[in-house]
Parts: C-alpha cells; sequence; structure tokens
C-alpha cells in the first residue's frame, strides 16, 4: 500500500508530539504559542512525506496540458498551499466523478477534489476541507424534454432516465426529489462529461445533474441541454474532502485557508460569469468552425504553440476571437490575418507576410509568450494569462501604468481583478494627460480577455 499522509498520523513522532505539547501547557505556555508549536511540529513531519491529491480531470478543477501549464482553480489554491508551508503533493487525475468517489471509500489518498456541493447532511465518514464557497445542484435536461419556452419538465406518463454521475449519500434528498418532480428512474454511472452529454444527445437519456458552476460550463458546450431548477431547492457548499485520519492536516489546512480568505488573498474567477459573454450564435458558430475550419489550420496552431512552449487552445482561441480563423482578415485599425497583427508588430517579430498562416500564428504565439514571459510568476496562473492577453489587446505599455496606478492604491499588481476594475481608467482624462493623449478601450479589452478565455476552456475540453 502506498505511504500517504494518514498512514504518517499513526506514527510514534505524533503521539510524542502530544506529550511535549501537554507539557508545554504544564508550564505556563499561552495558547497560541502553543498551538504554533503544535504547527511547526506536524509540518516538520508532513514536509517529510507527499501529499495525494485525487482530483476530477476538468479545466475548473485541475487540466493538464500535455506536461506544460495545469489548469485549475483548485489546483491554484492547493499549489498555494504547498509552496507556502513547504508540502509535496501528487496530483492523480480522475476521468469521472465514479472513480475519484470510489477512491475516497478505499481512502487511498489524503484529499480529494471534485463538484460535489457538501450538505448539512453529510455521512460521519465523510471529512470536510475548508468551506469554499456556496454551491448548490442543477439538473440539466435535453430541450426535448422540455416544455417550449420554460424549465418544467413535459408533464405525460413516460419516465426520465436520469443519468447520476456521483452515488453520493450526501445527495440522496436532492436526487430523491428531482427524480419525484420528473417521475425518473436513476442511471448510475462511470462516465465523463463528454460521453454523459452525448447519451443525452442520443436519447439514452434524458436528464443529468451537476453542480451550478460545472453545469454552467456544460450549458455553453452542449446547445441542446438546458437547465431545470427543482422545486427543492437543496444548497450546500464546495469543499474538498480529507482522509478520516486527517485530524492534523486538517487543523493546519483549514487554519490557513481562514487567514488567506480574511486577507482576501484568493478571487474564485466566476466561470458562470465568464460563459454569459458567450451568447448561443457565439458558441453555435464556435463549434461549428471547430469542426469545419480548425481541422485545416490545427498543425500549424499545434506545432508552433510546442515551440513557443504554450497550450495550443490558448493560441487558437486568440486567434478564434481575433479573426474567426481566418488568414485574411482585416481590422478597422488595419491589423491583419489570423492572429490579427499590427504592421509595427510583424515587423518587430520579423513577419514579412501578415496574411501567410504560418507567419502570423508564429508571430502572434511568439508575441503572446513573449507577454506572458514578463508576468509575475508567483501569480495565479489565470491571473498571468488574463494579463497576457489583456497586453496582447492593449498592449505592455498600457498594462504597466495600470500597475503602476495600482502599486499607488495599494493593490495587487498581478492580480487579473485588479487590472479589470482600472480598465476603465483607460478613456478618462487625468490618465491621458498623464499617459498616453489618445488613451485606449479598456471596455474592448475586458471583452477580448473574458471572450478569449471561454472559447480557452471549450477548446481545453475537446
Amino acid at each position: 500500500m502506498p505511504m500517504t499522509i494518514s498512514n504518517l498520523f499513526s506514527k510514534p513522532l505524533f503521539r510524542a508530539s502530544a506529550v511535549i505539547i501537554a507539557g508545554l501547557m504544564s508550564v505556563g505556555l499561552d495558547r497560541w504559542e502553543i498551538d504554533q508549536y503544535r504547527e511547526k511540529s506536524i509540518l516538520q513531519e508532513l514536509q517529510k512525506q507527499t501529499l495525494v491529491i485525487n482530483v476530477l480531470e476538468h479545466p475548473l478543477i485541475y487540466k493538464k496540458e500535455k506536461g506544460r501549464n495545469i489548469w485549475g482553480q483548485d489546483y491554484e489554491i492547493l499549489r498555494t498551499f504547498a509552496a507556502e508551508k513547504g508540502l509535496k503533493l501528487k496530483f492523480v487525475a480522475f476521468k469521472n466523478a465514479a472513480e475519484l468517489f470510489e477512491s475516497y471509500k478505499s481512502q487511498n489518498g489524503d484529499i480529494w477534489v471534485h463538484r460535489w456541493p457538501t450538505f448539512r447532511d453529510l455521512p460521519g465518514d465523510i471529512v470536510k476541507g475548508p468551506d469554499l464557497r456556496e454551491s448548490s445542484y442543477v439538473a440539466l435536461c435535453s430541450k426535448s424534454v422540455l416544455v417550449k419556452k420554460t424549465d418544467e419538465i413535459r408533464p405525460d406518463a413516460n419516465p426520465r432516465y436520469v443519468i447520476r454521475v456521483d452515488d453520493l449519500a450526501a445527495s440522496e434528498n436532492y436526487f430523491s426529489n428531482f427524480l419525484k418532480e420528473v417521475r425518473g428512474e436513476s442511471i448510475p454511472t462511470k462516465m465523463n462529461w463528454g460521453q454523459i452529454a452525448a447519451a443525452i444527445k442520443l436519447e439514452q437519456a434524458d436528464c443529468t445533474f451537476a453542480e451550478q458552476e460545472m453545469a454552467s460550463w456544460l450549458l455553453q458546450k452542449y446547445s441542446f441541454l438546458r437547465k431545470v431548477v427543482p422545486q427543492d431547492d437543496h444548497s450546500g457548499v464546495l469543499s474538498w474532502w480529507l482522509n478520516p485520519k486527517h485530524t492534523e492536516l486538517s487543523s493546519v489546512l483549514h487554519s490557513w485557508y481562514h487567514q488567506k480568505t480574511r486577507k482576501n488573498a484568493f478571487h474564485f474567477h466566476s466561470h458562470e460569469a465568464l460563459y454569459s459573454t458567450l451568447a448561443i450564435s457565439d458558441l453555435t458558430r464556435f463549434q461549428k468552425s471547430i469542426d469545419t475550419i480548425l481541422p485545416e489550420f490545427a498543425d500549424i496552431i499545434k506545432d508552433t504553440a510546442q515551440e513557443f512552449e504554450l497550450p495550443w487552445q490558448l493560441v487558437a482561441a486568440v486567434a478564434y476571437q481575433e479573426s474567426h480563423w481566418n488568414p485574411t482578415a482585416v481590422s478597422y485599425t488595419g491589423a491583419t490575418g489570423f492572429m490579427q497583427l499590427t504592421s509595427q508588430t510583424a515587423v518587430q517579430l520579423g513577419i514579412e507576410d501578415r496574411e501567410d498562416p504560418g507567419q502570423n500564428i508564429w508571430g502572434g504565439s511568439k508575441y503572446i509568450a513573449d507577454l506572458f514571459k514578463r508576468t509575475s510568476m508567483e501569480a495565479p496562473l489565470f491571473d498571468r494569462l488574463a494579463i497576457t492577453l489583456a497586453s496582447y489587446n492593449l498592449g505592455w505599455g498600457h498594462v504597466l501604468n495600470l500597475q503602476k496606478i495600482a502599486r499607488e492604491e495599494g493593490l495587487d499588481p498581478w492580480r487579473w481583478k485588479t487590472i479589470k476594475s482600472l480598465l476603465p481608467r483607460l478613456s478618462e482624462a487625468e490618465y491621458k494627460a498623464r499617459f498616453y493623449k489618445n488613451g485606449a478601450r479598456g471596455h474592448e479589452a475586458l471583452a477580448f480577455v473574458e471572450r478569449t478565455l471561454s472559447f480557452y476552456h471549450i477548446l481545453l475540453s475537446i
């Protein structure tokens, strides 16, 4: 059996630490000093081992891009925790929720990361990590089983076949009530989300359900689904699950996370808000372009992205937002080609023919890579990507100016939420007088960043 941190907590040293702490209390040290000593002792032992993190593979949680960048909000938080506490992590990715849940039941690991809202009626054998944010389940059904212009299930006698993805006792009340509402029969599954969506599209099932932010991601990706809000609002919170033996790790993790949230260190990027920037027509056109246009340029994009150590999905997303993958596109400002390079940028990059797809993609990819390298390696990946994209649209000089303003106002210059909040100033008279007389269109940069990230997320899943 592989060694996990859980095995470590039964070692004699931890029992010895308890004896030492009792001795410290007897000589009059206050509670804070004892807690500090206790956490230091725990960390010294944790640092000798490797935390096994079992994760559901998904762009919202953990997505590895062929040996390069790793994407995911949960991954970013755990990476920060490990870096600050000097811990080593090993991530084990699971393709579907059923296998991840089986892993939890076998207790082979230390932390389980998923998208299952945790409710008050949580079984006693499940140990929660920190509460990340409020959440709830949302049912997703084929539009064919819905009443027109409403989100209600059609009132006919046929049973509805509902794919259940988690098999959690914690969601039993919610799921049972939903089955009664739709007169449904449950279909347990070990399919991933793509396979589940395909089963609904092929009418092998009618509905499934997912955490609300995961549901927003699925709705944007699969246009044949529609959200159904159950009558029983069974809301909960998103949190990781810990090995039940983790009393020591649990206390360190909770303490650290609460300290970080008090300092507003984490900004949860709402993917629901990101995807809301795309209309249904945007998504329909994008999906069609993936099938009909992308294959022609896929090899060039992937080869060039690999040369500059970028995820190909990022290069493709930028190109789609810029030109809809049209190598002869020309903007009103004169930017040309696949990646919409200006004549000045093309000269700087050594591009001779901006309408040549290979040259244009190479130049745009090099520019993205150069901008990304200028961002702080200490910032989360999401913030680095968003600031890179803003720089691609605005120019690095404007971003530097906004960062200067951020520092003057005591804000973190490497967080996207900071730059985003300052974008409107680019068109204000004070900014023009201080930096550039013509200013810039901050609202266009914001739309560029959010739409590009939405396309990027969708491409990550194919």
